[in-house]
């Protein structure tokens, strides 16, 4: 996705501390040995290896890896609050319950496993990524007062595409019966962007970045940069080559893949198009 993108990219910089998935795999650890270390990596590559399998070849899981930057989803499934959890499991009653709940008592236990896991290297400034994150903006901000928000647009189509297709390959590792996941997940994002934008509101001027995925793809450095300076943190001509190769790197690896198609989950693109044509005429996408 256009935001897993741009948390590796920005993981680059040595201003910035993104928490690895063998990191928030294990929020309470105290890996004191080597060998405790790589035993902690090797669960957490184990995890990684299962999902991105499941979607091999689809152009999803491509930045997945226990060393690299993980969605912070995982602290908040902690307090079963995680609505990833829907994309591995076929729950509506709990994804309609997620959908209403007041997720402030979950942030909080969210910064408090970050608090554990950060302790040893206080100076760093955290970059965290979940795309859930965006309903929930007013709760956020209360446990993180001065955390500043970036929201990564795209096309809704590939959205709702990309989530029924990782939700069918997810769920089909522990069933034989999976349930058609296409309206389940236009449905879905369909009130997810009407609380999300609900949920912008509440945010101070000046705490919000919006960025589009296609311009993201179209110029990473520059889109980087603006990240940084919205954050204040500096530049350097060296961070711009590493996160131009880096990126380039992964647009070769998602060139390679075939998308999942609307089509193959009961969609219609043109369909998708009009239901979020509000949406995609707001950003421009």
């Amino acid at each position: 996705s256009g935001a897993a993108m741009l948390h590796n990219a920005l993981a680059e910089h040595p201003g910035l501390d993104a928490p690895t998935l063998a990191e928030l795999h294990d929020p309470a650890g105290r890996p004191t040995t080597i060998r405790r270390r790589r035993a902690a990596i090797e669960r957490a590559g184990s995890v990684a290896r299962d999902t991105a399998l499941a979607t091999a070849g689809r152009g999803s899981g491509l930045l997945i890896g226990a060393t690299r930057p993980g969605g912070c989803h995982r602290l908040l499934g902690n307090a079963f609050h995680g609505m990833a959890a829907t994309l591995s499991w076929r729950v509506p009653g709990y994804a309609s319950w997620l959908e209403t709940a007041d997720t402030t008592e979950a942030y909080a236990f969210h910064r408090a496993q970050l608090q554990a896991l950060t302790w040893r290297v206080p100076a760093s400034r955290l970059v965290l990524r979940d795309s859930f994150h965006a309903r929930h903006l007013q709760q956020l901000l209360r446990v993180y007062p001065d955390a500043k928000v970036v929201q990564v647009h795209r096309d809704p189509a590939d959205t709702v595409t990309a989530c029924a297709g990782i939700a069918t390959a997810l769920r089909g590792r522990t069933t034989r019966q999976v349930r058609p996941a296409g309206q389940e997940w236009a449905d879905r994002v369909e009130r997810h962007l009407v609380a999300a934008e609900r949920a912008r509101l509440d945010v101070p001027r000046g705490r919000l970045l919006d960025l589009r995925f296609d311009d993201l793809v179209a110029d990473p450095a520059g889109q980087v940069r603006a990240v940084l300076a919205f954050a204040g943190v500096t530049a350097t001509p060296m961070f711009d080559r590493v996160v131009a190769t880096f990126v380039a790197g992964t647009a070769r690896e998602a060139r390679r893949a075939r998308p999942f198609q609307p089509a193959e989950f009961g969609l219609s693109r043109r369909e998708l198009h009009s239901r979020y044509a509000v949406y995609r005429t707001r950003y421009g996408v």
